[in-house]
C-alpha cells in the first residue's frame, strides 16, 4: 500500500512541476565565452572597439536624469485596466498590433539599441553594447553584449537576431508590415557568437533606427518552429525574453487579467541605463469591457492606481482635490521628481527654437545626419493660440523655407 502511495505523490509533483515551469534552465558561465577574440567581439573588445570603428554611446551624469529618478522606490505592484483582452500575447504575427502588445514587448523583450529619451536617436545600449556603419551608410554592425542572457540562462548572440529577422520575414505569420519593415534589408550575416552584420537595400536612416530597434527573440526557440507554428505554439505563451519583465503563463487568465513580474535576475539591471526604472515588482492589467464608467469608479476607490481622463467635463467636475485625495500628493511627487524641462528639450535639439537661421542651420544639419530625409513635419503644441501659430508657419514659409529648398528637404505642416 505505501509502495503504492509513495509513486502517486511522486507523479503529481513531476505533473505540477511540468505545469508551471516556462522553459528548460540552463547554467552558462558569467561573461563572454572565452573561445571568442576580441576582434569577433569577445573579452577585450572595448579596449579596441572604436580602432575597429565602432561606436557606443557613455551615459554621462547629466544624462542620468533622463533614464529615471534615483528617488524612486522600487517595490509594488501596479493596478492597471484594460478595455480589451490581447487577442494573442506575441510580438508579431498575426492580430499582435495593438497596445497590449507594444507593452509586453519594450517590457519583457529587448532590442539591439534603444532611444535616447530626450533626442529619440537609437544610441543607447541595449542587447547590442557597440554599433558601426559603413561609409555609405547602407551597412550596419552590432556586436552583441556578452553579459546578455536569455530568462532560461543562455546566451544572447548573434544567431538570435539572425532567427528573428526569419521569423519576421515568413509570410505564414500573417503579418505583412514585418515583411514590409524588414524586407529592406538583405539576410542578416552571423559573422562571429558576437557579431552580426546587415545591408539595407537602399540608404535611408530610418533602415538603421528600425534594424536595430527589432526585438529579439531566442534562437533556440525560434528555429523550432515555422511561421504558422509560431502562430499557435505562442498565442498565449511566452518564448524565454531577455528584458526587464517575465510574463509567465501562470499569470494570464483568459479575458480577465494578465500580469508582468519584475525579473531579479535580469542581465541588465545594474547597468546606468536602466537602473532607475522598470522599478515595479509586478504590473497588474484588469479587463472591463464595454464600460466607460466603471474603471474611473474603480480608480476613484484605488482599485486602479491611474486613470487617463479623455473627457473635459469628467476632468473639471470630478478630477478634484475634494473628490480624489490623491491628486495633491501627485502635484507634491511631480514637482520634486527631477524630470526634464522643456529647457533640456530645446539644449538637445530635439525642440528646435530660435533665429530663422539658426532653424534653417539645424534642419540642413538634421538632413546631413540621416540620409534620405524627405519631410520635416511642422507642428505646434496643444492649446497654442491659432493667431500664434499662423504668425510662427508664415514666418517659417518666409523666412526658412526658401533657404532649404531645393536641397532635397520638403515640409508639411502637422495639424
Amino acid at each position: 500500500m505505501y509502495y503504492f502511495l509513495f509513486n502517486f505523490l511522486i507523479i503529481i509533483t513531476l505533473t505540477l512541476s511540468h505545469l508551471f515551469a516556462e522553459f528548460d534552465y540552463v547554467t552558462v558561465p558569467a561573461g563572454a565565452d572565452p573561445s571568442v577574440s576580441a576582434e569577433d567581439g569577445g573579452h577585450g573588445f572595448e579596449a579596441i572597439a572604436s580602432s575597429l570603428g565602432y561606436q557606443t554611446h557613455i551615459i554621462s551624469q547629466d544624462e542620468i536624469k533622463y533614464f529615471g529618478s534615483d528617488k524612486a522606490v522600487k517595490g509594488g505592484t501596479l493596478h492597471d485596466v484594460a478595455t480589451r483582452f490581447p487577442a494573442t500575447m506575441r510580438l508579431f504575427g498575426k492580430e499582435a498590433n495593438y497596445l497590449e502588445n507594444y507593452w509586453i514587448e519594450i517590457l519583457c523583450y529587448e532590442s539591439l539599441l534603444g532611444s535616447h529619451p530626450l533626442t529619440a536617436d537609437p544610441v543607447i545600449p541595449r542587447l547590442a553594447s557597440h554599433w558601426k556603419i559603413s561609409d555609405d551608410k547602407k551597412k550596419f554592425w552590432f556586436r552583441i553584449n556578452p553579459d546578455a542572457r536569455w530568462a532560461d540562462g543562455r546566451r544572447v548572440t548573434a544567431e538570435d537576431v539572425v532567427a528573428t529577422w526569419f521569423l519576421r520575414m515568413d509570410e505564414t505569420i500573417l503579418d505583412p508590415s514585418q515583411q514590409v519593415t524588414y524586407g529592406k534589408f538583405e539576410e542578416p550575416v552571423t559573422e562571429s557568437m558576437y557579431i552580426v552584420s546587415v545591408e539595407s537595400k537602399e540608404a535611408l536612416w530610418r533602415n538603421f533606427q528600425n534594424f536595430a530597434g527589432m526585438a529579439i527573440l531566442p534562437a533556440y526557440y525560434v528555429d523550432q518552429v515555422d511561421g504558422s507554428e509560431y502562430l499557435e505554439k505562442y498565442q498565449f505563451s511566452m518564448m524565454p525574453n531577455s528584458g526587464p519583465y517575465i510574463l509567465k503563463n501562470e499569470d494570464i487568465v483568459n479575458q480577465e487579467s494578465y500580469k508582468i513580474t519584475r525579473r531579479n535576475d535580469y542581465w541588465g539591471k545594474d547597468l546606468i541605463q536602466n537602473r532607475y526604472q522598470c522599478n515595479f515588482d509586478a504590473i497588474n492589467w484588469f479587463v472591463i469591457k464595454d464600460n466607460s464608467t466603471l474603471p474611473f469608479e474603480k480608480f476613484k476607490k484605488g482599485e486602479f492606481d491611474y486613470f487617463e481622463v479623455n473627457r473635459s467635463a469628467r476632468w473639471v467636475e470630478d478630477c478634484v482635490p475634494e473628490k480624489i485625495k490623491a491628486i495633491d500628493k501627485g502635484g507634491h511627487v511631480a514637482r520634486t521628481a527631477n524630470l526634464p524641462t522643456l529647457e533640456d528639450a530645446v539644449s538637445s535639439g530635439s525642440w528646435l527654437v530660435g533665429t530663422p537661421d539658426s532653424i534653417t542651420e539645424k534642419l540642413l544639419e538634421i538632413q546631413n545626419r540621416y540620409p534620405g530625409l524627405k519631410a520635416v513635419n511642422v507642428g505646434q503644441v496643444v492649446g497654442t493660440p491659432e493667431n500664434v501659430i499662423v504668425e510662427q508657419l508664415e514666418r517659417f514659409g518666409k523666412e526658412v523655407l526658401p533657404k532649404i529648398k531645393g536641397k532635397n528637404l520638403e515640409t508639411a505642416d502637422k495639424a
